[in-house]
């Protein structure tokens, strides 16, 4: 992707879609594939670009036994992915069904990672901007009036079940003094930060997973945001099949937005 596609005037409006949990569902996918809604998006909506926050494949599925890359080329062949990779940017991450379902244990610990994630980055994370630490995944970019930092919030992240406190973390030391440094330096009126995984605690009615089990991370990140009065935070969310529009009880400033399900095969929204 070049930067010269994105929004450049700061002053001049602009739409962009975001989406997660791509499902090919078997014997489904065979009859209606993902849709319309993809196309729809390209090519009626027309955002300036379009962030997909994990579970872009399931690899856990068996529509593929064994064969991911099958999977990942069946995915990004589909005709409506290609309508709205060949005329939109794409930013993505992936989250845990690229791997597995709820992965959470660190690269070093299962080497079905290290073979899943490359095929997550030789058929999407190529095209996004380079990370902010060789290696990883997470990256930061801007678009016009809004600056926007893309978390990883796999690949560090502590046991779930372990006790929450102030050692416990999804991004890891280093992600995490990333994303404060950026919430510190950026000027722009509005600064999205992009999760795949829910952040409000609501989440966990839904999964026993997500930021709602490292709440000492949480908050030490939006105290932050508070101490140093930074406006615009705004928080976007994946993972979770349904809609969601959440103001954050401990933080009334801050909203969170998650994509509305337009069929059974891609969340996606157009903010």
């Amino acid at each position: 992707m070049q930067a010269s596609t994105l929004p450049a005037d700061v002053s001049a409006p602009f739409s962009f879609a975001f989406g997660s949990c791509t499902m090919a569902v078997p014997f489904l996918y065979d009859l209606v594939g993902f849709g319309g809604n993809l196309e729809y998006i390209a090519s009626v909506l027309s955002p300036a670009f379009m962030l997909l926050l994990g579970d872009q494949v399931y690899a856990d599925v068996d529509m593929y036994p064994r064969d991911t890359d099958a999977l990942y080329e069946a995915t990004v062949q589909d005709r409506s992915y290609q309508a709205l990779t060949q005329s939109t940017p794409i930013f993505s991450m992936y989250d845990d069904h690229e791997i597995y379902n709820n992965w959470n244990q660190g690269e070093d610990d299962d080497p079905l990672y290290t073979e899943r994630v490359g095929l997550f980055h030789r058929y999407f994370g190529q095209r996004n901007p380079r990370p902010l630490r060789d290696g990883d995944h997470y990256y930061a970019w801007q678009a016009g009036a809004a600056s926007f930092f893309m978390l990883d919030v796999r690949k560090y992240a502590s046991p779930k079940a372990m006790v929450d406190g102030p050692q416990k973390t999804k991004l890891g030391a280093v992600q995490k003094s990333h994303l404060l440094s950026w919430l510190l330096a950026a000027e722009t009126p509005f600064k999205f930060i992009v999760s795949p995984m829910v952040v409000s605690s609501l989440g966990l009615h839904s999964t026993d997973e997500g930021w709602a089990l490292y709440r000492a991370e949480y908050h030490e990140i939006f105290d932050v945001v508070v101490t140093h009065n930074i406006s615009g935070v705004v928080v976007l969310s994946g993972d979770l099949h349904w809609a969601g529009f959440f103001q954050h009880g401990a933080y009334p400033f801050l909203f969170e937005v998650r994509p509305t399900m337009n069929v059974a095969y891609m969340d996606c929204a157009l903010y």
